[in-house]
């Protein structure tokens, strides 16, 4: 199982690979927008700085990413195409320019998010390898069949997916399967406001669902909580079964998030991995090694509170059914 990390300039290309990063994922600024951009998400983080390196800095990342044989994949995944309002194919050819710019800058693959991209890529004679991105709710068999039946290379499942059902589809398929490994959540639509938005501008707003709110019960105060957060952080738990079960690739999200933090983080999942493909632990035996990796503010974020992809509790309940647990 190799290691998705993000990265959205030279300087964490750099420290990224050297945490263990063994696959890069990105977007370029193509200036088009103003806020908005073709890889989903704002042109500035909340910090003001860019999400994107240019096509230039691209390029200049992709031969270092080469000359360590980690492979560079490219985010086209807008959660929509369509034409112009007056009916012009303008926006379209814009979105090929942005494939096509990031193909001469070496690119390996192209995330995209959209089942009408796919088709054009493919009718535009673009041979690239393409992954389809976690907007397309991969959740069964048929919809990776049709997705590899059109030239889809590789498929994100969806996050409410649980253990066994990614076994069961890795089993079920030769297309590579990537899950997300550490953050990432659908379930809301913040996500989409703030990445459409532009990061900086929206974050002003806050992030409705991982805001506490007081409950009250016939007006009376109970307590405070995360009353709409639904989404899970970590899969730290579940990283042997996952690698047991054939899963191609962990992504880690945060192109928007502090690269310091994202270091750390890869750094972590890095020291697992290399220690899980050196020998088939039992679970007593990998329960063991994670005691020993996890930092101390890991189990205070993560542990305590319980974020936990993948294994039964209260959240995953939430969208499975709590029978299932």
């Amino acid at each position: 199982m190799k290691l998705l990390v993000p990265v959205n300039n030279f300087e964490s290309t750099v420290r990224q690979i050297e945490a263990g990063g063994e696959e890069l994922y990105l977007g370029a600024d193509s200036s088009t927008f103003h806020n908005l951009s073709f890889n989903g998400r704002g042109r500035l983080n909340p910090k003001g700085e860019r999400n994107c390196p240019d096509f230039k800095e691209l390029k200049d990342i992709v031969q270092y990413a080469h000359e360590k044989d980690v492979q560079v994949m490219f985010t086209a995944n807008l959660p929509f195409l369509a034409n112009n309002p007056d009916g012009s194919r303008e926006y379209l050819k814009l979105f090929i320019k942005y494939v096509t710019d990031a193909m001469e800058a070496g690119v390996d693959s192209v995330i995209v998010a959209d089942l009408g991209a796919v088709q054009i890529l493919r009718k535009e004679g673009i041979n690239i390898h393409i992954a389809a991105s976690t907007f397309f709710e991969i959740i069964n068999k048929e919809q990776i069949a049709c997705l590899e039946e059109l030239g889809v290379n590789r498929v994100v499942l969806s996050y409410q997916l649980t253990m066994e059902e990614i076994m069961e589809l890795t089993e079920s398929t030769k297309l590579e399967i990537e899950i997300f490994g550490h953050y990432g959540c659908s379930f809301y639509d913040d996500c989409n406001l703030k990445h459409n938005f532009g990061e900086q501008t929206a974050d002003l707003l806050g992030v409705p669902c991982r805001n506490v709110y007081d409950v009250t019960e016939n007006g009376t105060f109970t307590h405070s909580c995360q009353f709409l957060n639904a989404s899970l952080a970590c899969s730290v738990c579940s990283m042997r079964r996952l690698q047991e079960a054939g899963v191609y690739a962990t992504k880690l999200v945060g192109r928007d998030l502090d690269m310091d933090m994202n270091y750390q983080i890869t750094a972590v999942y890095s020291k697992l991995l290399h220690a899980l493909r050196e020998k088939q632990m039992t679970a007593e035996e990998y329960n063991a090694l994670r005691g020993e990796v996890l930092p101390e503010w890991w189990r205070r974020v993560y542990c305590r509170k319980q974020q936990c992809k993948y294994l039964p509790g209260l959240t995953t309940g939430s969208y499975i059914g709590l029978d299932e647990l």
